[in-house]
């Protein structure tokens, strides 16, 4: 995903809203971070099978304004 033209020059991170939207498993989760860096061992959002969930999520981005993106089941996904 690329942010850059939504953020200042110079950001090192974003407010997102990260929506999951019927997510094939239970247990499902998604996790946003940094490329360059370590996936980290946390969600951030968590979701059941066949549910919507959301959550808002302080994001850290890179200098050109990217985040990578892991989801452990396949599901739809909401970033705004």
């Amino acid at each position: 995903m690329h942010v850059d033209e939504l953020l200042p020059a110079g950001a090192r991170a974003a407010l997102v809203n990260v929506t999951l939207v019927r997510p094939r498993a239970q247990g499902a989760y998604l996790t946003l971070w940094e490329p360059g860096t370590a996936r980290p061992n946390t969600a951030t959002v968590n979701g059941d099978e066949s549910r919507v969930t959301a959550n808002a999520s302080i994001v850290p981005i890179d200098a050109n304004g990217k985040v990578l993106a892991f989801a452990l089941a396949t599901t739809d996904v909401i970033i705004d």
